[in-house]
């Protein structure tokens, strides 16, 4: 994992537990060794520009790994939404009155508009998002 990823997510660890922790972050720790030997946490103690040194992380590898993916999940669901908005936009001729469409044409337009406001949901992981299925557009 990236320093700066680790970086990232001791900043949310710490806003949620109210902490003000601050690491050293030596290369790129992959797993649970390299980050105990890899990352250094301290404390700044405001006098004199001093810092103490944390004798142990103070968040665990498991904590970390998970927070990243809190990130990667928010960020791949922001781009399903990024994308399905404009095709809710497009199809919004579907819903109005005077679409002149067919009953049937309608029914599948608003299957179609609602698979697009379901789409992120049950989705828990990354991976689960890059790989979604977008519903078929109907024709019109």
């Amino acid at each position: 994992m990236k320093g700066t990823a680790i970086y990232n997510c001791m900043v949310k660890l710490n806003e949620e537990l109210g902490n003000d922790y601050r690491a050293i972050i030596h290369g790129s720790p992959s797993n649970e060794q390299e980050y105990l030997t890899q990352v250094e946490y301290f404390l700044d103690t405001g006098e004199n520009n001093d810092s103490q040194m944390l004798p142990n992380q103070p968040y665990t590898w498991a904590q970390i790994v998970s927070k990243q993916a809190e990130a990667e999940l928010k960020d791949e669901l922001d781009v399903i939404r990024n994308l399905r908005e404009p095709l809710l936009a497009e199809s919004d001729w579907s819903v109005l009155s005077d679409n002149q469409l067919t009953d049937a044409k309608k029914a599948e337009w608003l299957t179609y508009r609602q698979a697009l406001r379901d789409i992120t949901n049950g989705i828990t992981t990354a991976e689960q998002a890059i790989n979604i299925a977008w519903p078929t557009k109907p024709v019109k």
